[in-house]
């Protein structure tokens, strides 16, 4: 829903495209990269195996505390990147003083 909602807030979603994405995390993540420029999200792309297959999604799942941490810290960074750049809440500069551009 991040990467679809990052997505239409940029350059807007057709019906048909959010629908070509589908549920593929892969394919969001591709798109998100692409309409944000945000290249270095490349190297997040392996934690995308933390979230089950799709016909896996709403069955019972045995993960560890780590994996559950993982897919958490991913939604919600995908998260910040949208409140960042779509409101006037960018606190990352409070929080890492290397974004301080001078």
């Amino acid at each position: 829903m991040f990467f679809k909602s990052y997505i239409a807030l940029k350059n807007g979603l057709s019906e048909n495209q959010a629908t070509a994405i589908g549920h593929n995390l892969k394919k969001g993540l591709d798109k998100f990269i692409e309409a944000s420029g945000l290249n270095h999200w490349e190297k997040t792309k392996y934690l995308l195996s933390v979230f089950p297959e799709i016909h896996e999604r709403y069955k019972k799942q045995d993960i560890t505390f780590q994996r559950l941490w993982d897919g958490y810290s991913l939604a919600h960074s995908v998260g910040a990147v949208i409140i960042r750049e779509f409101t006037d809440r960018n606190t990352i500069k409070q929080v890492m003083t290397s974004n301080d551009a001078n």
